[in-house]
């Protein structure tokens, strides 16, 4: 396999049974509207990148070279707003939505905190 066909698969998964390693974090991307508010549609050359959602999954953090365990300081529903670039779209089978996989450090803030 090349990597042209490698890149070009996409790869679906259980959103029940993933969880992130590391200090990476899953989130549910919201959906940008395709309106504006005064009701035009968006060309798809004007439509924006999602860049905000809310974390469905976290891993165990993050092990320095020292061997000091840094737990992940993000929570389950938290609303945050990250880099539009950052991280890995992942599809997962009977879900609608997309999804990110991002580390911890590319979240830029926490919008709304569950605590």
């Amino acid at each position: 396999m090349t990597k042209r066909d490698f890149n070009s698969r996409k790869f679906t998964f259980n959103l029940q049974t993933f969880k992130p390693h590391g200090d990476q974090v899953l989130i549910q991307v919201t959906k940008v509207p395709d309106q504006t508010k005064g009701g035009i549609w968006k060309p798809e050359s004007a439509k924006e990148r999602a860049n905000t959602g809310l974390i469905i999954s976290i891993g165990d953090g993050q092990i320095t070279n020292q061997g000091v365990h840094i737990p992940c300081k993000l929570s389950i529903d938290d609303e945050v707003v990250f880099s539009e670039y950052a991280g890995t779209n992942l599809e997962f089978e009977g879900e609608e939505g997309d999804y990110k996989l991002i580390k911890e450090s590319l979240v830029w803030g926490i919008l709304n905190s569950k605590e």
